[in-house]
């Protein structure tokens, strides 16, 4: 299973299914939450970076790069750019006279590699760059290890990856010529760059041993480069971060999945030449390191991102890049888009500024060790901030200071610059994805197409598009050394004669549940801040129901610049507020209208599945206060659509975990939270999970639904070639002016098929009870997925969810089997419905049984419908019997053994053991 999924076909299908069944609202839910699933980064989400920090990266170990591994088996790893490694030591072995030759194989690389340009023993330099091709490297004298023209200890062999024959060192000695006596023409590490070092050993040069041995070295050399075409070497970040995206054994991501225009735009930022400190320059971004290839993909991504302020993006199914440098807004905004009331604050809060910047890199020209570079203060900031608050940083790829300081003052500028906003806007911002920049003027505001940098979406049926959004420039990108970028503070109050004061600012409305001590009642509190105001002594704040026209006083003369109002309703409410100044002057109010959703908020969404010892577990960190349980539901195969998904259970689930160890086939497993009130969470978490097939013992009675096709089907057709085939409704792309209009090639563009029922049944017979009961349903085409209910002998309620294999129960079963109503190339087609029914194995063991003359049967005491196989050991007993036989494995009578001597049947002694079903 790939490490992320393109699958939104499932989800449109559910919405198209709604609409047809009248849930307007349903449908709605389905078909937003695809958009937004597929315009939304997932894993490389913007606003999460921003949470957690954009340069916190994965735990890529490299600082262990140089370390020796010394394991014929384990992750090799990939090598970017220009670095020094250690390296895999698949081959160690002692050879010559007296055992005093070493020979060492060290695999560097997974891949093919530009060049192998130096070997570095203990840090001292023992060998050079080939000009060409693979073989002996030109020794280097070091004064210890290889010293004057007839003193060498130590000859190196390298190998780029690209040779088609096994490279076997030979070396010329006093007592003659000398190879590695375990290695042979079948060592050729195909496609694997490697250095064969060859050690005379001297005590006086190995004095602890076995010397550390580092390569040096340009990397992987088979990187794309959309701009040209061409295939080869490169350390762009752009590049670096396009082939871990596309090479098949990382990201393994198609052609027809990347948006490559992205890439050459990131490319072109990557290699433009910047200023580095006095008389230098570099390129902006560049990738040198290695990893191993046990690093799973997405923090391989992730951290190769970062090295160029980028972040991946992941739209309609296509994954792109934003690079690390401003661009032109794609969009302009104004009041005329705003569905929802507008929130803003002027800028982070401390906890989340920093002001200082200090961490390390791998630098170069020491030797690729892990240095520190010169810690950045800003002292502007510092003065504004009252304190230094100081930020640390790893640089894992960058092997540059001046780098490794600018993407540093980068991080430290996107955390302190410009506003931060949030609102409601119409659906035409759907097609807006985090990095995108807009304009939004505000007229109110003084706002003339202010610049903005989407940070994150979020789309709701009923309440548009929200965007949170971050104030952007270009001077954030575009800086030299020395530089800092001045912020942009609001200006200040203007009170000439103590009379007049501003309304309070930056109002802030939000909300959170909350228990009373007395009873275990649950309410809701609306919390209220706003910009503290050194001018503003004090302040009132009132509220009311929208409905009604009486203000009641949250607060008088109030100190802070924050208050919380208890106990309120799910409902819209208005509020206002204003500051009164030293003298008690008030200034005007300032009105807002807040909607209070309280109890009839979703809980949050669950977090990971998996299935640990048969048993379905998720994580639940953000419980609310009102959480009631939650809800699993399945769907067969992949399909990963709730609405149309089989519930496990009738009832809520008040457990994080739930018995699946009963469910075969590939299943894909929702679960969603469910409060008090009835309220789902808005998305479910999904994991999609092989649990192998019903195990087939001795299956005693098969029936074909094909070619007869008795059962009942609705939704669907018996077509030419006799299978059951699901009725074409026609094509979904939605209304003109919807924003899913498109052509024959617009993503969205499929063929709709009617939900499809087959209703069939089975009759267990009194001596099949307790047999297995199986069901196989054979496709055509394998891509869409259906589900399968059934109801037990006498038993009237609802269907049940088959879950692969039941126990037989004597009389009449019904089997329901749904294909739900979905879009796709190709209708739904069934070839072949299989009921089975296996039986589980019998046996018994017989000892010291007589056989008389002419033969006895086994004395059988369990019921068989058949006996399979009987095993006989004949027993000295002083007779002449000389072979034992079984005649016949009758299973009502008991299978009948003869003994014999010779072609005369005699009597014997007899141990016996039978296995039937």
């Amino acid at each position: 299973m790939s490490w992320w999924s393109d699958n939104v076909g499932g989800k449109l299908s559910s919405a198209w299914d709604s609409l047809k069944q009248g849930d307007i609202l349903g449908a709605g839910e389905d078909i937003f939450n695809v958009a937004f699933d597929a315009i939304s980064l997932g894993t490389f989400s913007y606003a999460k970076d921003q949470a957690r920090g954009l340069f916190e990266m994965p735990a890529i170990p490299y600082q262990d790069r140089k370390r020796m591994i010394k394991s014929p088996a384990g992750a090799r790893q990939v090598v970017y750019g220009h670095c020094r490694v250690g390296g895999h030591a698949a081959y160690i072995e002692s050879g010559g006279k007296d055992k005093r030759f070493i020979n060492l194989t060290l695999i560097v690389a997974a891949h093919q590699v530009e060049q192998i340009t130096a070997v570095y023993a203990n840090g001292k330099k023992v060998a050079s760059a080939r000009s060409s091709g693979n073989g002996l490297m030109p020794r280097v004298d070091d004064g210890k290890l290889n010293k004057g023209a007839d003193e060498w200890y130590v000859r190196c062999w390298s190998a780029k990856g690209d040779q088609s024959a096994a490279i076997i060192p030979a070396t010329s000695l006093k007592d003659g010529q000398y190879s590695p006596p375990g290695w042979t023409s079948k060592h050729k590490l195909l496609g694997q760059a490697y250095v064969h070092i060859f050690c005379a050993y001297a005590d006086s040069k190995f004095e602890s041993g076995l010397p550390k041995f580092e390569i040096e070295l340009y990397g992987k050399n088979d990187l794309y480069d959309p701009r040209t075409g061409s295939v080869g070497y490169s350390n762009n970040q752009a590049l670096v971060e396009l082939d871990v995206l596309r090479w098949p054994r990382l990201g393994n991501r198609p052609d027809s999945k990347i948006d490559f225009d992205s890439y050459v735009a990131s490319a072109n930022v990557a290699d433009e030449v910047v200023v580095a400190g006095p008389g230098k320059t570099e390129k902006r971004y560049t990738v040198n390191g290695a990893f191993r290839m046990e690093t799973p993909p997405p923090e391989i991504l992730q951290s190769v991102a970062a090295a160029g302020a980028a972040y991946p993006v992941r739209s309609a199914g296509i994954w792109g890049t934003v690079p690390g440098k401003y661009s032109e807004p794609v969009m302009d905004l104004d009041e005329s888009d705003l569905i929802g009331g507008l929130s803003f604050q002027p800028g982070p809060g401390k906890k989340a500024r920093h002001n200082m910047a200090r961490g390390t890199y791998v630098d170069a020209s020491q030797n690729f060790e892990t240095v520190e570079f010169p810690p950045i203060k800003i002292g502007d900031y510092i003065s504004d901030d009252l304190e230094e608050l100081e930020r640390s940083f790893e640089f894992p790829w960058t092997t540059s200071g001046s780098m490794a300081r600018r993407l540093s003052k980068i991080e430290i500028e996107r955390g302190r610059y410009g506003l931060s906003a949030s609102a409601r806007f119409k659906f035409r911002t759907l097609r807006l994805t985090p990095g995108d920049r807009v304009t939004l003027s505000i007229a109110q505001l003084g706002w003339d197409k202010r610049v903005f940098r989407v940070d994150d979406t979020d789309a709701d049926y009923n309440a548009g598009v929200k965007l949170r959004l971050r104030e952007d420039a270009p001077e954030i990108y575009e800086w030299e050394e020395g530089d800092a970028l001045a912020l942009d503070p609001p200006p200040p109050l203007n009170l000439p004669d103590g009379l007049e004061i501003s309304p309070p600012e930056n109002i802030v409305v939000t909300e959170e549940l909350y228990q009373t001590l007395t009873r275990a009642a649950i309410k809701v509190r609306m919390l209220i801040a706003w910009s503290a105001d050194d001018v503003a002594n004090a302040y009132d704040i009132q509220y009311k129901l929208s409905s009604t026209s009486k203000w009641e006083s949250a607060g008088t003369y109030w100190q802070d610049n924050d208050i919380e109002i208890n106990d309120v309703l799910d409902a819209p409410y208005n509020l206002r507020l204003r500051a009164r100044n030293v003298l008690g002057n008030p200034s005007d109010w300032v009105y807002l209208d807040y909607t209070v959703e309280g109890k009839s908020a979703p809980p949050p969404d669950v977090e990971t599945l998996f299935i640990q010892n048969g048993n379905l577990k998720w994580s639940y960190s953000s419980a609310p206060l009102d959480l009631a349980g939650f809800e699993v539901r399945f769907q067969n195969g992949n399909r990963r659509v709730w609405p149309d998904a089989t519930p496990v259970t009738g009832n809520i689930i008040t457990e994080t975990q739930f018995d699946v160890s009963e469910f075969t086939g590939t299943k894909t497993f929702m679960v969603r939270a469910i409060d008090t009130t009835g309220n789902l969470s808005s998305k479910p978490a999904f994991l999609i999970q092989d649990l192998g097939d019903a195990p087939l013992l001795n299956v005693i009675y098969d029936k074909n639904e094909a070619p007869a096709w008795a059962g009942t089907l609705t939704g669907g057709l018996i077509n030419a070639d006799n299978e059951l085939e699901a009725t074409q409704l026609g094509s979904f792309y939605g209304e003109p002016d919807s924003v899913f209009y498109g052509d024959s090639d617009s993503p969205f563009y499929q063929d709709d098929y009617a939900r499809m029922e087959y209703v069939f049944g089975l009759t267990v017979p009194v001596q099949d009870i307790g047999a297995a009961i199986t069901i196989e349903v054979l496709k055509n085409d394998g891509q869409f997925n259906e589900r399968i209910d059934y109801m037990p002998p006498d038993y009237t309620a609802d269907w049940l969810a088959f879950p692969g294999s039941v126990p037989a129960q004597e009389g009449v079963y019904q089997f329901r089997m749904v294909f739900p109503q979905q879009q796709g190339s190709t209708p739904p087609r069934i070839t072949d419905i299989i009921v089975r029914l296996d039986a589980e194995d019998i046996e018994e063991d017989f000892n010291d049984i007589a056989i008389a003359v002419g033969g006895t049967r086994l004395p059988i005491t369990k019921t068989y419908r058949a006996i399979k196989n009987v095993m006989l050991t004949l027993q000295f007993d002083g007779g002449s019997a000389k072979s034992v036989f079984v005649m016949d494995r009758d299973s009502e009578l008991g299978p009948l053994i003869e003994a014999f001597d010779g072609p005369t049947s005699v009597t014997g002694n007899i141990n016996a053991k039978i296995k039937g079903y």
